[in-house]
């Protein structure tokens, strides 16, 4: 399998009460590596059911401790125990708390999972890098790839603006 490298940043978490400011944004990184026993038991029966439908046994695994590691966060927030938190589904699956709690999104990619919770509604994505080749058999990444990335980002950025008044140039100081 492939080893999930951090950041620094990142810290070891330790469940426990967490509070959110109101212009907070929290970034929980969970390597899916390991036995998903631990976080299987938190899962409501509609999770394992959904678990059980995977038929490759890795996949299985890493929606166990991606949605364990999820209840774990928020259940950080709300006070609860894990398997207690109840959820409703959006048309398109999205999860939300059922009540009051914070709001969150959920990205996994290969062996990491990210949990990002706020107060507002947000979005987060995590994507493996692959490294892909040219059909001349040089790398495809390099200036060409990040000059159409940043543009990309860009643009993103001045829809974000139109539609929400919002701005955030780090997402370009990443790149």
């Amino acid at each position: 399998m492939d080893e999930v490298p951090l950041h620094d940043a990142f810290r070891e978490f330790t469940p426990g009460h967490q509070t959110l400011g109101q212009n907070e944004v929290h970034v929980f990184a969970v390597p899916l590596v390991g036995a998903s026993e631990r976080y299987a038991e938190w899962l409501s029966k509609d999770e394992r059911d959904r678990a059980e439908r995977y038929l490759i046994l890795d996949h299985r695994r890493r929606y166990a401790i991606t949605h364990g590691a999820l209840r774990v966060v928020l259940s950080c927030y709300m006070g609860v125990d894990p398997s207690a938190l109840k959820f409703a589904y959006g048309p398109r699956g999205k999860p939300s708390l059922l009540g009051d709690g914070p709001q969150f999104n959920l990205s996994h990619s290969a062996q990491l999972a990210m949990i990002a919770v706020a107060a507002a509604p947000l979005g987060i994505d995590c994507e493996k890098m692959r490294h892909l080749e040219r059909p001349d058999g040089g790398p495809a990444q390099g200036k060409a790839a990040r000059h159409d990335l940043v543009d990309i980002l860009r643009a993103a950025i001045a829809l974000t603006d139109k539609v929400h008044g919002l701005r955030n140039e780090r997402v370009l100081q990443t790149v």
